[in-house]
C-alpha cells in the first residue's frame, strides 16, 4: 500500500498484484473464419509466420470437426491436405520450430479416445508411427521446449480416470518421464512454454474428484516445480509472449461463471490485467472455455479462437501489451459514442503537479481520482446518458470553470514511481445533469 497526498487529502492506492495496470493492453476483435466451436487447438508456426487451427467440436451442429484453418494476421484460410486426422476434439498441438513441423496428439473422435501421432508441414499432414506412445486420452495438453527440442505433454482423461504422467516428443519417438513431485492428475488444463526461463508452465485443470484446479507448476526438462495459484478454473488457455517475458491466460470455467478476465504469469506470480475499452464497450472477449490461444512472435499479438460458454462463439481476438505505457492512457469511453475527453496537462511526476483538464458546459466538474477498475456499466438520474466507471473513487475534487482544470501534487517519495492511479470526471452540463468523461489510468513517472 502506498501513501500519496493529494490536495491535503491522504489517498491510499492499493495497488493490487491481481489487479495491477503496468503497461498498455488491448483484446481487438478480429475477422473470423472457421466455424462456432470448441475443445480444438492452435499453434504458430513461426518460420512460415501462420497459426495453424485443426479440429474441435462443431458448437452449431455437434459435429467433432476434420478442418486445418490457418491465420496469416490478416485473413483466415481454409485449408485441403490430402491427408489429415480424423475429426476430432479435445487434442492438442505445438509447432516444433528445430523441425518446421506442427505436431499433434490424441483427443476425442467420435466414440474413442486417440493416441495417434499427426504433423503438419504446411501442406500436409502426416501420421508417425513411434515405437512408444502415450497412452489414449482427452483433454491433455502439450507445448514445445525449444531450448530441448523437446514436446512436453502432461496429464488428460484416459478409460480408467484422469492422468499424472509426463511424456516428451525428440521428432521420432515418446518417452515417459519418471519424476517425483509432480502435479496431480488432471484433465482440462493448460500449457505453455517460457522460452526466456527454460520453463513449461501448467495451469489450472479438473482434478481426479471433478474439482476444478487453480495450481501452477513449472518442468524444467528434470523436475516439476509448484507455484502459486489462482482462483480456480477449468479448460482455460495459455501462450507465452516472448516479447514481453509472460506467460497469458484468458478465460476458463470458475465454479460459477464462464471467466473472461487476463492474467499474466512471470514466474513468480500471477497479474491481472485491466484491458482498454473499445466503443461499444467491450474491453474483451466474453467469457469462456474450451477455447485456444496463440502467439504470433512476429506480430507481438496473442491469438484467441473461439470456445464454448454464454454463446456459441465464432470470434477471433488479438490481445496486444506493450511494456512501456504512457504516462496517462485511456482506459475507455465514459459512454458510447461520445465520453468527455480527459486531457493530461502535465503527467504525474514526484515533486510536480498533476494536471488534467476537460470541457465542462456550466462550469462545475467533479473529479474521482482511486484505482483504476473494469469497465463498470453506470447509470443515474444525476447522469446525462449512462455510460462506465473505470475508477474506484477514494477522494473527490471540486471546481469551477470551463474548461475544468485540475492540478493536484504529488509527494517526492521515490515509492511512488511506477504505481497507477485511476482518474475519472464527471462535468455539469447546460440541462442540470452531468456528463461522464473517459477513464484514465495515470502511471506515475520520477
Amino acid at each position: 500500500m502506498t501513501r500519496l497526498s493529494l490536495t491535503g487529502v491522504t489517498l491510499f492506492l492499493a495497488i493490487e498484484a491481481h489487479a495491477q495496470y503496468s503497461g498498455q493492453f488491448i483484446w481487438r476483435s478480429r475477422p473470423g473464419g472457421p466455424s462456432a466451436r470448441e475443445a480444438h487447438a492452435m499453434a504458430y508456426d513461426a518460420l512460415r509466420g501462420k497459426t495453424v487451427l485443426f479440429g474441435g467440436l462443431d458448437l452449431s451442429g455437434g459435429q467433432r470437426r476434420a478442418d486445418t484453418w490457418e491465420w496469416d494476421g490478416t485473413i483466415w484460410t481454409a485449408l485441403g491436405p490430402a491427408n489429415s486426422p480424423s475429426a476430432r476434439r479435445y487434442h492438442a498441438i505445438a509447432y516444433e520450430i528445430k523441425r518446421g513441423r506442427t505436431l499433434l496428439f490424441g483427443g476425442q473422435d467420435a466414440s474413442t479416445r486417440l493416441a495417434d501421432t499427426w504433423e503438419w508441414d504446411g501442406t500436409n499432414w502426416t501420421q508417425r508411427s513411434p515405437a512408444t506412445s502415450p497412452p489414449p486420452r482427452e483433454q491433455h495438453a502439450i507445448a514445445y521446449d525449444s531450448l530441448r527440442g523437446r514436446v512436453v505433454l502432461f496429464g488428460g482423461l484416459h478409460s480408467l480416470g484422469a492422468l499424472s504422467d509426463t511424456w516428451e516428443w525428440d521428432g521420432t519417438n515418446w518417452t515417459q518421464r519418471f519424476v517425483g513431485g509432480f502435479p496431480p492428475a488432471r484433465y482440462g488444463h493448460a500449457l505453455a512454454y517460457d522460452s526466456l526461463r527454460g520453463r513449461t508452465v501448467l495451469f489450472g485443470g479438473v482434478s481426479s474428484g471433478g474439482a476444478s484446479l487453480g495450481d501452477t507448476w513449472e518442468w524444467d526438462g528434470n523436475a516439476w516445480t509448484q507455484g502459486s495459484s489462482l482462483n480456480a478454473r477449468s479448460y482455460p488457455a495459455l501462450a507465452f509472449s516472448s516479447a514481453r517475458g509472460r506467460t497469458v491466460l484468458f478465460g476458463g470455467l470458475s465454479s460459477n461463471a464462464y471467466e473472461g478476465d487476463t492474467w499474466e504469469w512471470d514466474g513468480t506470480s500471477w497479474t491481472r490485467r485491466l484491458t482498454l475499452c473499445n466503443c461499444p464497450c467491450v474491453p474483451g472477449p466474453g467469457g469462456r472455455y474450451r477455447h485456444a490461444l496463440a502467439y504470433d512472435s512476429a506480430r507481438n499479438r496473442t491469438l484467441l479462437f473461439a470456445g464454448g460458454g454464454a454463446s456459441n462463439y465464432a470470434d477471433a481476438w488479438e490481445y496486444e501489451s506493450s511494456n512501456q505505457p504512457p504516462p496517462c492512457s485511456t482506459l475507455g469511453l465514459g459512454r458510447c459514442p461520445g465520453g468527455v475527453s480527459v486531457t493530461c496537462s502535465t503527467p504525474p511526476r514526484i515533486g510536480s503537479n498533476f494536471c488534467v483538464t476537460f470541457a465542462s458546459e456550466a462550469a462545475f466538474s467533479l473529479l474521482y481520482i482511486g484505482l483504476p477498475t473494469l469497465p463498470v456499466p453506470y447509470s443515474s438520474p444525476a447522469v446525462c446518458n449512462a455510460g462506465f466507471l473505470y475508477t474506484v473513487p477514494l477522494i473527490v475534487l471540486q471546481v469551477l470553470g470551463n474548461p475544468a482544470v485540475f492540478c493536484v501534487p504529488v509527494p517526492n517519495e521515490q515509492a511512488l514511481v511506477g504505481q497507477v492511479f485511476g482518474v475519472q470526471g464527471a462535468a455539469y452540463g447546460i440541462l442540470s445533469c452531468f456528463h461522464i468523461t473517459n477513464g484514465v489510468a495515470a502511471l506515475v513517472q520520477p
